[in-house]
């Protein structure tokens, strides 16, 4: 019998993550979902409640309208130049960095899309790439794929509100070692953590003067609860070398429509259709049109949906912050929460499963995202408000049966 699968499938199972668990990750990541799958009225804490959280209400119209005019579905793979002659002037706006609507920025089926078509541009077979750790969980099993030698940049608990931050030290430490790219998310997910304007300022000093790439994943950067979040493509220098992804898969609650984006550099950009012919084609023509009402015109939508999660973010971090030996930093954006247990002796996927079984609830292993991300976990608050209470409740007690020792 032939052997059915190519060696870098072994890279998308995570191999590497292997021995630091002490079992097959990707086997233990399918116990855990087949035993959620198992567990009668469990509620999903891995992302956030879209029913609860619809789309914005011009979405649906926007594509029913696309497809009644019989657009073409053909587009240019770049994306549709109408809608991005109107995107690029508020996509500036929000940046805070000029946008060509035909050489910067293209629209793409998702985020994911872009992520994986912008490093098969950048990165190639040994090429050294600084990562932060962690980070979203697919950027790490892309760069395996692609052949990458991955250099983990290690978060670790900042002074005073115990966020985890990767050092910038690190990061120069890398680039003097070789690298010429780094891939981080703002705000980052899993953690939450908001990267202030001091920290991005430097980090593009950095990139120019080692000549690097920087791409920053910013698909929560709308969901932030501070005012005066830093773009890095608005920093000196990196219109050349900053490439950032966007889109409305997660504050809009736009997963389903498939659509996001990707600004930057010319050069990079010019060479997207290449991947793309041979991946997602294009973003569906019908989704693009969508973007018309994005950035700008949903603004007291976005204003409304982060008071909410505002809200639930407080409930959350107060609830969680209950139980004894459990470090919970608050979150600067997203809808995510990485609390962070210590001397408990159980792995992130048998705490994981403790929570199935004795709470009720689903979350992600803090393992997924990152070596560094052991001993954590990823819980998503945005969920329906009435019900929030309650599944706390529930997680609260687990979590201090366990941290004490206790029997489910």
């Amino acid at each position: 019998m032939p052997q059915p699968f190519a060696d870098r499938i072994d890279q998308l199972a995570m191999v590497v993550r292997d021995e630091q668990l002490g079992r097959p990750m990707l086997a233990a990541e399918r116990r855990l979902f087949e035993r959620a799958g198992r567990r009668e009225g469990l509620v999903s804490l891995t992302h956030a409640d879209t029913a609860v959280f619809p789309p914005p209400p011009t979405a649906g119209p926007r594509y029913a309208d696309a497809l009644a005019a019989g657009l073409n579905p053909f587009v240019d793979f770049l994306g549709d130049p109408e809608v991005r002659t109107a995107l690029a002037p508020r996509l500036a706006a929000f940046l805070g960095a000029e946008v060509d609507p035909l050489t910067e920025l293209a629209l793409t089926a998702g985020t994911q899309n872009a992520l994986f078509a912008i490093l098969s541009v950048l990165v190639g077979p040994g090429d050294k790439v600084l990562i932060a750790d962690p980070d979203y969980m697919t950027l790490e099993k892309t760069l395996r794929f692609l052949g990458a030698d991955v250099v983990s940049v290690a978060a670790r608990p900042a002074e005073g509100d115990g966020a985890l931050e990767m050092s910038l030290a690190d990061v120069e430490a890398g680039f003097r070692a070789g690298a010429r790219l780094l891939l981080f998310s703002n705000p980052c997910n899993p953690t939450g953590t908001v990267y202030g304007p001091a920290f991005v300022a430097e980090l593009a000093r950095l990139a120019v003067e080692h000549d690097a790439y920087v791409l920053v994943d910013e698909l929560y950067s709308r969901l932030v609860y501070d005012e005066g979040f830093p773009h890095l493509a608005a920093q000196p220098g990196m219109r050349e070398r900053c490439v950032t992804t966007l889109g409305t898969s997660k504050t809009e609650s736009m997963s389903g429509f498939r659509v996001g984006c990707v600004v930057g550099p010319a050069a990079v950009i010019a060479v997207l259709p290449e991947v793309l012919e041979v991946t997602a084609l294009r973003a569906s023509s019908y989704a693009q049109r969508t973007l018309l009402d994005w950035l700008g015109p949903d603004a007291a939508f976005i204003d409304e949906r982060v008071a909410i999660l505002r809200e639930l973010r407080d409930l959350t971090v107060k609830r969680l912050r209950e139980v004894p030996g459990l470090e919970v930093a608050e979150p600067g954006g997203t809808a995510y929460v990485f609390p962070r247990l210590s001397g408990h002796g159980l792995d992130d996927f048998a705490v994981a499963e403790a929570l199935v079984e004795d709470a009720g609830v689903l979350v992600y292993p803090g393992l997924c995202f990152g070596p560094s991300g052991e001993g954590g976990f990823r819980l998503c608050f945005g969920q329906d408000p009435e019900a929030l209470p309650g599944i706390l409740d529930r997680t609260v007690a687990a979590l201090t049966r366990l941290t004490s020792g206790g029997a489910r």
